[in-house]
């Protein structure tokens, strides 16, 4: 998708440099977190550093116009990427693992009542 052409690189460069300064702002911002917050934020830490690390083969020239017109490029880019990767979210995750393990186990009770209901009938 990166074309080489002076269009491109000058808007991939402008991009480049305010998602790197961001990058830094943020990486201040680590320095002070405690163990516990860092390991709840190695997430979005990723992927700052992964976005920061590959920005530039991954946009045309008018996809970095439009993201270094945004006041904050990098934190609107991870923000994408956790959505696009945890669509769902955890919250979403958990209500739907309840919802099957609730339906998994109202079949089940349903089928032991069945089975009881059966075995009821059964004569000896």
């Amino acid at each position: 998708m990166f074309a080489k052409d002076k269009e491109t690189s000058e808007a991939v460069y402008a991009l480049k440099t305010k998602i790197d300064a961001e990058y830094e702002s943020m990486r201040e911002a680590w320095w002070n977190m405690t163990p516990d917050e860092l390991i709840e934020n190695s997430g979005m830490i990723a992927a700052a550093k992964f976005i920061k690390e590959n920005i530039e083969s991954c946009v045309s020239a008018a996809q970095a116009e439009c993201l270094a017109s945004i006041s904050d490029p990098l934190n609107t880019l991870i923000e994408s990427m956790n959505f696009r990767y945890d669509a769902h979210g955890i919250e979403d995750i958990k209500r739907s693992c309840n919802q099957l393990f609730n339906e998994s186990f109202k079949e089940e009770l349903e089928t032991v009542d069945e089975i009881e209901q059966d075995e009821g009938m059964i004569m000896q």
